[in-house]
């Protein structure tokens, strides 16, 4: 639907720049949207909610970090929740007395360690109203990470399992290839260097196997992991520690084991559940008039009023997802915006200037990327403290390298126990391919101006001085990386000295280690930011994204269109379209650049989502 809606996109655009046949295609849309209107209206339309609930999370499409996006009532429809999403939807439930408890699907998707606890957490949170929760998987691993599901599972008040799934409770395990010997084999030649032995994003392309610097330390993450997941399961089936331990050791489990070994609670189908909450599906009533309707936790929160008063008092959200790049978002707003440094550094910048603004809070599921991109925006960060705005980061899955090196300057700095962080280490280079060039019979060549100008190319090697000055660059990266870390952590010589060097740590590690503040999800990180700027606990407060997906959405319309429509009123029947449009099919692309400056990455780290 997105590659339609852009080929749309340019349609317009073409026809605008030829006149008559623009209008033709404007007013058909606009017939065709009039003689469907009355369908969009009762899609989007405020439906009443049953009197009786269980809730639904299902966890397949996994979850999402970034904001819930344009503001249209039509909820659930082709989207992963964002963690915005279930918070709020579970907060409202656990104070309505029309829901009575919650189904979560577990086995499908993923999960990261950090996304199982934060999870984990908000579900805990609503079952402290008195509600219950039960888990519900055809099978713990067969289409998802069964120990990071069942580490969520093990929170619930029940477990069902299906007799024919099993419970692939086994802890974890990574794998990276190395390429060394293939690369050499083609005669290409790997110019990369790191700062310092921990970092290994090269090793793959010149080793053969995992260095015993990075061996131990991905050990050191794996083992993390591995205690707090035996820790959940003690404390959720009320087992002693050395007992979970043993127990993920001796996975997997055939359902009537995972029985057996008193890891679940029942063996059953989801048929057999849902006859608990028997429900008529077209209007979500209960058929017998007792039973209270499953309903779709996505619907519930589409529901929720979401109003408030542009003059309340708001604390800041800006998420920071994916790769760290310089300039701006694609344009796109049908794609998921990313962590473009000029759009990131406007937000927190105009965050800063809004005095109903308290706080802000920058939300980071990145594994870093330009080291000049990660500094643009570390200097907005540090802006924005230094005016009186108290700045909270709350990591989410991965806040390691460039998406560390952001957090730094933060008043506070939150984890959960599984997110990765740290990385403070740069590495970078080129590959050199007149090697291979050369086997295959194909020459390259051209004039240059500029005794350096090939300097990146990959289709020769650095000079002596070259090289050099590559050294040279990757030091003063590094003792910015290092210096801007201690300043902002308040850490000695010797403290960031055994934090730095490429280390990746988990949060639990991390707290040790003095690189983050405290352990706790998006909730508890509010809370901080409420703390910081001193409001009052019972001060109404309005979390507000930004920048506001809602305008986001509006402006790129008129930018996509500028020129090529006048009249207001096609205008927005065609913006009606595309929002629903976006909201039914959303496509997320992830594009792999193979050749590119090798600048762009220098503060990076490898993706570790707890496989």
């Amino acid at each position: 639907m997105r590659l339609i809606v852009f080929l749309l996109k340019c349609l317009v655009g073409f026809l605008a720049s030829i006149g008559v046949l623009a209008l033709l295609l404007i007013g058909g849309l606009a017939y065709l949207f009039t003689q469907f209107e009355s369908h969009f209206e009762d899609w989007t339309g405020q439906e009443e909610l049953p009197p009786r609930m269980v809730l639904m999370l299902d966890t397949a499409d996994g979850l999402s970090q970034g904001p819930s996006g344009p503001n249209l009532p039509v909820s659930g429809l082709g989207r992963s929740l964002s963690l915005i999403d279930v918070m709020e939807a579970l907060e409202a439930a656990a104070d309505d007395p029309a829901v009575e408890g919650l189904v979560v699907r577990l086995g499908y998707g993923r999960l990261s360690a950090a996304d199982s606890q934060e999870l984990r957490n908000l579900v805990d949170d609503f079952q402290e109203s008195g509600k219950f929760a039960i888990g519900f998987a055809e099978s713990f691993g067969e289409a998802g990470n069964g120990t990071l599901h069942y580490n969520l599972a093990t929170g619930l008040d029940e477990i069902w399992l299906q007799p024919s799934g099993s419970l692939d409770l086994l802890g974890f395990q990574l794998e990276t290839p190395y390429f060394a010997e293939v690369l050499e084999d083609w005669d290409i030649r790997v110019r990369f260097d790191q700062r310092e032995e921990y970092k290994g994003l090269a090793d793959a392309m010149t080793r053969d196997d995992m260095s015993p610097e990075v061996r131990s330390n991905v050990q050191q993450l794996l083992d993390s992991w591995f205690a707090q997941v035996a820790e959940a399961i003690s404390k959720g089936r009320n087992i002693n520690l050395n007992s979970a331990r043993q127990l993920i050791d001796q996975g997997p489990y055939s359902a009537p084991e995972a029985l057996e070994a008193k890891l679940v609670d029942r063996l059953g189908y989801w048929d057999e559940l849902v006859e608990r909450y028997d429900s008529d599906e077209d209007t979500g009533d209960s058929s017998n008039g007792n039973s209270p309707a499953l309903y779709p936790i996505a619907d519930y929160h589409g529901q929720l009023d979401g109003a408030s008063e542009e003059d309340q008092t708001a604390i800041a959200l800006i998420h920071v997802n994916g790769p760290i790049s310089l300039g701006k978002a694609d344009g796109s707003a049908l794609s998921t915006p990313g962590a473009a440094a000029d759009r990131i550094s406007g937000a927190i910048a105009n965050a800063a200037a809004n005095e109903n603004v308290k706080a802000i809070i920058l939300r980071i599921d990145s594994p870093g990327g330009s080291y000049v991109a990660s500094d643009t925006i570390w200097r907005e960060v540090t802006k924005a403290r230094e005016s009186g705005r108290p700045v909270i980061v709350s990591m989410a899955s991965t806040a390691a390298s460039g998406g560390y090196f952001i957090a730094a300057p933060a008043d506070r700095i939150l984890a959960l126990p599984g997110s990765v962080t740290g990385s403070i280490g740069v590495a970078g280079g080129k590959l050199v391919l007149s090697g291979l060039w050369d086997r295959l019979g194909i020459n390259w060549d051209g004039p240059q101006a500029g005794e350096n100008a090939d300097i990146w190319s990959m289709n020769s090697d650095f000079d002596r001085e070259q090289w050099q000055r590559f050294q040279d660059s990757l030091d003063r990266v590094y003792s910015d990386f290092t210096k801007k870390v201690a300043e902002g952590r308040d850490l000695t010589e010797d403290e960031i000295e055994a934090a730095a060097g490429g280390r990746i740590w988990s949060g639990a590690d991390a707290l040790t280690m003095g690189l983050v503040d405290e352990l706790g999800g998006l909730p508890r990180a509010i809370e901080v930011a409420r703390e910081e700027a001193g409001l009052p606990a019972d001060e109404p407060v309005r979390l507000t994204p930004y920048p506001d997906p809602d305008k986001a959405f509006q402006d790129w319309i008129r930018r996509s269109l500028a020129g090529g429509i006048e009249s207001p009123e096609t205008l927005a029947r065609l913006e009606r379209i595309l929002l629903l449009s976006e909201r039914l099919a959303p496509v997320m692309e992830k594009i792999e650049h193979l050749v590119q400056d090798p600048r762009h990455g220098l503060l990076q780290e490898d993706s570790f989502t707890g496989q």
